[in-house]
């Protein structure tokens, strides 16, 4: 649980620091989740809110697993075996990247480029 913690406070200070750019919004469920929500994505629907839900300490072995993308995104399962590729540590300060590249993945919907890859 001590674990848990820990990543919870890296997650939550990566999230802070970008939630007011980002149009990004951050809760944790029950279990110990984080569901992340970004809207300022489409210049036609700014207010429309794209998420998804990180799980740290899945029960597959790996820092953490997705899910509940909203909408599905295709690149969504690469952009998480890249952010778990480097062990839980790299998990952790990879977290700035993954938000981002989420973020980039649903403004591409729109053909807009962020540039976070």
């Amino acid at each position: 649980m001590a674990a848990a913690n820990e990543t919870l406070d890296a997650v939550s200070s990566v999230v802070d620091k970008y939630a007011r750019l980002l149009g990004l919004q951050f809760s944790t469920t029950a279990c110990g989740a984080f569901v992340l929500s970004f809207t300022a994505v489409s210049p036609a629907e700014p207010d429309r809110p794209f998420s998804f839900t990180l799980l740290p300490g899945a029960a597959s072995g790996e820092p953490y697993a997705l899910l509940d993308v909203s909408p599905p995104l295709a690149e969504a399962e690469a952009l998480l075996a890249e952010l778990n590729g480097g062990g839980e540590e790299a998990a952790r300060h990879g977290l700035a990247r993954f938000v981002g590249a989420m973020r980039a993945a649903c403004a591409c919907r729109y053909g807009l480029t962020l540039g976070w890859r």
